[in-house]
């Protein structure tokens, strides 16, 4: 199979830079395409995903979730020092009532900065793991700190699959289907999958690759 996936480029400016190759081209990841029908938010695992292709683990999809608070920080290029967890969730402002920020802390050193997080890539080594949760907004006085409760939805299994156009007759275990929440890199419990996997046609059961949750269910 000749498809490849799509895929978007960075350029990065000397050694600080480095560092956040990979988080500022978050927003050109996600590419809605014409046509197909789009899963519903991330799936929150309530099992770890280890596996290798064909692997799956429970998750839920869930409306709202009671958040961690997250961390008011000024953003990138402004780096100051700090001790908080590389990959907490942070905003350089207060966001408004019912906002989720889409910004995590970067560490380099004892300096920290807050910079938009792509989901759709495999957290940097020095990620606090699970990843926390990204806050939504709860609209008290701190603008950062007030919960919001649990809505429970779907029990679904999220799968181990590859970015690539892979055949299920290769590989065993598991079948997908077309929307399926998977992950092409290891996930903990905890943590979300905001891809699901596409399929070539609603007639091809064999061939599947796992995208990002905005990208139609086939392509043709």
């Amino acid at each position: 199979m000749s498809r490849t996936p799509r895929r978007s480029s960075c350029a990065s400016r000397g050694r600080i830079a480095a560092i956040v190759t990979g988080f500022t081209c978050a927003g050109a990841a996600w590419v809605i395409s014409a046509g197909g029908v789009l899963a519903p938010g991330p799936a929150d695992l309530t099992s770890p995903l280890l596996g290798g292709t064909g692997a799956t683990a429970a998750a839920i999809y869930t409306e709202s979730k009671t958040w961690n608070p997250y961390v008011l920080w000024p953003a990138y290029p402004n780096w100051q020092p700090g001790t908080m967890d590389a990959g907490t969730p942070c905003s350089p402002y207060g966001l408004p009532a019912g906002a989720r920020t889409t910004k995590r802390i970067i560490a380099s050193g004892n300096l920290r900065t807050c910079l938009d997080y792509d989901p759709l890539k495999e957290p940097p080594a020095n990620f606090v793991r699970p990843l926390p949760p990204m806050p939504i907004d709860g609209g008290d006085a701190k603008q950062n700190t007030n919960a919001i409760t649990v809505t429970v939805g779907t029990v679904v299994l999220v799968i181990s699959w590859p970015a690539d156009w892979t055949n299920y007759d290769d590989v065993g275990g598991a079948r997908p289907y077309a929307g399926q929440p998977c992950s092409d890199f290891a996930l903990l419990k905890g943590e979300s999958s905001t891809k699901h996997i596409q399929g070539i046609n609603i007639n091809n059961d064999a061939v599947f690759r796992c995208v990002a949750n905005t990208e139609p269910l086939y392509v043709d």
